[in-house]
């Protein structure tokens, strides 16, 4: 039975409860109507948000009532993913500041009611009350006299759900509603009454005006985002824990399709134990998830830590436009080949968590580190992994190399697999790339059958891929050969026949240098091999060659 409202109670603006920057990015308000956002794998995970202020002390009795407005008509394949009971759900509680908004009742300091007619706190869930759905109104009342947390269902009290433990928690300190929802949208009164549950006790706005609130942190004036660059075990993570144990004060918003893959509940899926499996069915969705998260974060200030590999440039470049007024700090992870393949091995062991080989060498391959006050705008550029400066830089640069090469082994067998009937093993001829990414061309030349031609920063070419580092490079090689052009200035590589490998290494902007491979061997040089040349026009390299 939903009851009509009683008068308001006054409030300035300023001293107004409500929820407003302490949710998650997916959690949505509009006056006192609160939803999650329910579209792709967002209809898969829950959204939380807590209010502005708290109540505090040791004497008082307050409440706030939600009412289940509707379910949001979620997807076929969202709602198939799990069980008809839920697709659509709710949970109210209370919680102290620096809780995780996403996971209300299942950390040490939040304490939250269910609709499947459950209680949680730290995890553990229990029988409690009764089910609760649309067009229910849900009280939740606190009396601190007696540090009891209740719970009412239209009007009708369950009874005490939880008697807090002094050892506990500090009263003091404060505790703040909190709405954790899953493709519901809910009406929450602080300053009014929605139900007659709990008569004596006072709606949570009246806190406010007894002295007996206490206000969450002051908005953040200066936001910061950190934006961890390395490869896939490289330590990104695990520093980002650490770090976030450390800034409890800062309650960072993790950007990370980890998280989000973590969070996402698709019924007969395992969620610990079984990441090769999630990573299948889920990253696609988990990468949208991320990309929505990502246009919505700049407009709320607040700080951030982006825990993804972020080793492409362009992609990086082109997100962190999005975060003006933000003090962006790049936190680099660069380790030795033979620790990255040991913390792969164990997390594998450990975990079964494994990124493919071939996506880690397509990364490795774009590796290229950020600079400070560079054109990717980070004041600072930190190194916390096994390798800082010169080192990091060298071994980033051979990394690149060999997976550049890796890479090229590989399409060279997959052409050489390739059905008879199939597409041809390699064009033959001269194959024209043109890119406008950054601003520049990238250009591939293919001289016989099986040969493979490699441009743009160490990026393997089929005539048609993109220059990477905004200048242009050349890459040719004869039947079985492959042919490297590289660098920040017009390169050239070339491999003859038989498995010989050319290198075309960076130089002086002026002189494209040369290398050229015999049968079976490798050749590289870094040094300009002939006089400078013209620039090299929007279609390729002059037509004088050297």
């Amino acid at each position: 039975r939903v009851h009509r409202p009683m008068a308001s109670l006054p409030a300035a603006k300023a001293d107004r409860v409500l929820i407003e920057d302490d949710c998650d990015l997916s959690f949505q308000t509009n006056g006192t109507f609160c939803y999650p956002l329910y579209e792709g794998g967002l209809a898969k995970m829950w959204a939380g948000g807590r209010s502005n202020f708290g109540v505090c002390g040791e004497r008082g009795r307050f409440v706030f009532d939600v009412r289940i407005v509707r379910h949001l008509p979620v997807s076929a394949d969202s709602a198939s993913a799990a069980s008809k009971d839920t697709t659509h759900l709710c949970r109210v509680g209370w919680s102290v500041l620096g809780t995780p908004t996403h996971n209300l009742g299942e950390s040490k300091h939040s304490w939250g009611f269910g609709g499947t007619a459950r209680k949680s706190h730290a995890g553990k869930f229990e029988s409690y009350g009764e089910t609760y759905r649309e067009g229910d109104v849900v009280s939740c009342a606190i009396d601190l006299g007696m540090r009891h947390l209740l719970f009412a269902k239209n009007g009708v009290s369950l009874g005490c759900a939880y008697a807090i433990d002094p050892a506990e928690i500090d009263t003091e300190q404060g505790l703040f509603p909190h709405l954790l929802l899953k493709n519901v949208q809910v009406e929450v009164a602080f300053d009014v009454r929605l139900s007659e549950a709990f008569p004596g006790f006072s709606p949570v706005q009246q806190a406010v005006a007894d002295g007996a609130a206490t206000p969450r942190r002051a908005p953040v004036s200066d936001p910061e985002l950190l934006m961890l660059i390395g490869l896939p075990a490289s330590g990104k993570t695990t520093w980002a824990e650490k770090h976030l144990k450390e800034n409890p004060n800062k309650e960072y918003y993790v950007l990370s399709t980890n998280a989000i893959l973590e969070r996402m509940k698709v019924a007969g899926l395992l969620r610990t134990g079984n990441y090769a499996e999630r990573f299948e069915q889920l990253m696609p969705e988990a990468s949208a998830v991320l990309e929505k998260l990502l246009e919505i974060a700049p407009t709320r200030r607040r700080h951030y830590l982006w825990d993804q590999t972020n080793v492409y440039p362009s992609a990086r470049r082109r997100k962190l436009t999005r975060f003006d007024g933000f003090v962006k700090t790049a936190v680099c992870f660069v380790c030795t080949a033979q620790t990255l393949e040991e913390r792969a091995r164990k997390r594998e062991s450990l975990e079964g968590k494994r990124v493919p080989e071939e996506a880690v060498k397509a990364m490795a391959a774009n590796f290229y580190l950020p600079k400070p006050k560079g054109s990717d705008g980070f004041v600072e550029v930190r190194f916390e992994g096994e390798l800082h400066g010169g080192g990091a830089e060298l071994q980033v640069e051979a990394d690149r190399v060999a997976a550049g090469m890796w890479l090229a082994r590989q399409r060279k067998r997959k052409a050489e697999t390739e059905p008879a009937d199939g597409p041809p093993t390699a064009p033959t001829g001269a194959a024209h790339a043109t890119s406008q990414m950054a601003g520049y061309d990238a250009w591939g030349s293919y001289l016989t059958a099986g040969g493979v031609g490699a441009f743009a920063g160490m990026l393997p070419g089929m005539g048609g891929l993109p220059a990477m580092r905004g200048y242009e490079a050349l890459g040719a090689a004869a039947a079985g050969g492959v042919g490297w052009g590289m660098g920040a200035a017009p390169a050239l590589g070339i491999a003859a026949a038989g498995g010989g490998v050319g290198w075309g290494m960076e130089a002086a902007p002026a002189y494209p240098p040369s290398a050229i491979g015999a049968a079976g061997v490798e050749a590289s040089c870094c040094q300009p091999l002939w006089t400078p040349q013209p620039a090299w026009g929007p279609h390729g390299p002059p037509a004088r060659g050297p």
